[in-house]
């Protein structure tokens, strides 16, 4: 993302991969090693084997399935896998929707799960966040093994971004409601006369301005950027460790780590 060009604000120097393309004739050793500030001595020596669908893991990947785990990871997700019934009366087959997938994310990182259209990643988010249950597989929050009633109290902790933006706001009622709700729910500590000046501030937080007049919008009068925007001050509300965003959301972050 640094060494994307952007056309606002003030010029700078893209941040760009240091080296020259690899050469494919290049013996030993993983390709990208001579230009990735990441790469270590087993990284020289290792060439990353091909797995399935033609996917290239790295040797960092390879770390963590030996079971070199990160000491500050608040999510280990271990061999996650739903399944979907599909078939009529006469003929019931399994969907595998996801399949023994396994990740970390430590406090303050991005993971991006990248696959094509149907690959699973969508689903993943929704079984993290209770809206489905796994059919086999565990995932461990903040150091806790997560059944559908702990992330049912978690939520607050770890909320979600949907991908459409259209279709997760209410429309018959003002932007404010669902946040001075989330405010409600995991704020406590927010007396009732504040809650508005909060929501204020998480919406002007993630750009949109002035944060009274949009609170007292309707969905549509805001565009589909704006309502995304929304979506964002909403997870935010809560103060959460974790936010998830499906796929095709923008993913950002600060203090949280990210899941998108």
């Amino acid at each position: 993302m640094e060494a994307f060009p952007s056309l606002l604000g003030e010029s700078k120097q893209l941040t760009g991969i240091a080296g020259n393309p690899p050469s494919l004739v290049t013996p030993g050793g993983c390709l990208f090693a001579p230009r990735c500030a990441y790469a270590n001595d087993e990284c020289r020596s290792v060439r990353p084997e091909l797995i399935a669908y033609g996917t290239t893991k790295c040797v960092a990947t390879w770390s963590l399935e030996r079971g070199r785990t990160m000491p500050d990871a608040i999510l280990r997700v271990q061999d996650l896998t739903r399944l979907f019934r599909v078939g009529g009366f006469r003929t019931r087959g399994q969907l595998h929707a996801i399949d023994e997938v396994s990740f970390e994310v430590a406090s303050g990182e991005i993971v991006a799960l990248v696959g094509e259209s149907g690959s699973g990643k969508s689903t993943i988010a929704r079984v993290l966040a209770g809206l489905y249950p796994a059919t086999s597989g565990s995932f461990v929050f903040e150091g806790k093994a997560m059944g559908r009633r702990e992330v049912r109290a978690s939520r607050g902790d770890m909320p979600m971004v949907f991908q459409d933006p259209f279709g997760s706001i209410n429309p018959v009622l003002r932007v404010g409601h669902a946040l001075l709700r989330s405010l409600k729910l995991h704020r406590p500590d927010i007396k009732r006369a504040d809650r508005f000046a909060e929501a204020v501030a998480l919406v002007e937080k993630v750009g949109l301005t002035p944060g009274e007049e949009v609170l007292r919008r309707y969905p549509h009068e805001l565009s589909g950027g704006q309502r995304q925007r929304l979506g964002f001050a909403q997870a935010l509300a809560s103060r959460p460790s974790l936010i998830s965003p499906t796929s095709r959301s923008p993913c950002s972050t600060s203090r949280f780590a990210s899941v998108c």
